[in-house]
């Protein structure tokens, strides 16, 4: 049996923060075993007070229970900027580890919470069932799946019944990976070479190649990129509420079809 407890203590330089992050709370963890093979444990955390993001937080309970190389846990969230019930699932029996995730977001501020790097209005309301291997992002698959989903901003909101999304490992080419999004405004499909961390780089290179643009990198220097060679097609539906939210002004036929390959020469058609 353990008690751990905190008052007003502040974990910015032990969570690597930029800002504050501030915690009082009260911990108990009852159980048995020093590894993920033999432990079996029940955690009960009491968060009092929380604050991180430049907002508080109040009365958070997190519940954990770690058996059989399985750590279930739950929350309930209840703030201004954040309300959400979450429970999760992480198996550890393999070598790579699975996730199960289930929350209901009735509301998350995204620019209070500081994840808009605009200082306009972005809500969101949705419900979250995702399954997936993996930490890493490029040798992560699985599935997400959103139902109800609200979006708020300045301009307006967009409600979207359904969103899926599969990756998956192509059994047909090695290092390939499948994605299939199903969605009331769109579809897609892709298949290839595709680093997640560096794709952004290597979309810059591409531009490199033709132009500098000085606030990317020097002239005549190459960023860190990796190998991209997929293809994407995209079916766009009625996409009007879509672009009114996010790109007001841009019309979008319906059942418009957007192609794309590229190569790993950068070639890009």
């Amino acid at each position: 049996y353990a008690k751990i407890s905190t008052d007003s203590l502040n974990v910015k330089d032990l969570l690597k923060f930029d800002d504050d992050a501030v915690i009082t709370m009260s911990a108990d963890l009852h159980g048995a075993g020093f590894t993920k093979n033999d432990a079996d444990i029940d955690l009960d955390i009491d968060i009092q007070h929380l604050h991180v993001l430049e907002n508080d937080f109040n009365d958070i309970k997190i519940l954990g229970d770690f058996e059989n190389e399985k750590f279930a846990l739950s929350t309930n969230i209840q703030s201004e900027v954040l309300r959400t019930e979450l429970n999760a699932l992480a198996n550890l029996t393999a070598d790579v580890p699975e996730f199960d995730i289930i929350a209901d977001v009735k509301n998350a501020d995204l620019q209070a919470l500081g994840l808009m790097n605009d200082e306009r209005k972005f809500k969101v309301s949705t419900k979250i069932n995702t399954s997936f291997k993996g930490l890493d992002p490029n040798d992560m698959y699985g599935d997400l799946y959103l139902e109800n989903t609200s979006i708020q901003n300045d301009r307006g909101s967009l409600q979207m019944k359904d969103f899926y999304l599969a990756l998956k490992t192509n059994p047909y080419q090695y290092k390939y990976k499948d994605l299939a999004v199903n969605c009331d405004f769109f579809d897609i499909n892709a298949s290839g070479v595709i680093n997640i961390k560096k794709s952004v780089n290597t979309f810059k290179n591409y531009v490199l190649n033709h132009f500098h643009i000085k606030k990317w990198t020097e002239k005549g220097v190459k960023l860190d990129d990796d190998v991209l060679d997929f293809y994407f097609d995209m079916n766009l539906k009625n996409t009007q509420s879509l672009t009114e939210l996010f790109v007001p002004g841009l019309y979008v036929s319906e059942n418009t079809n957007l192609l794309i390959n590229f190569t790993k020469d950068y070639s890009f058609y």
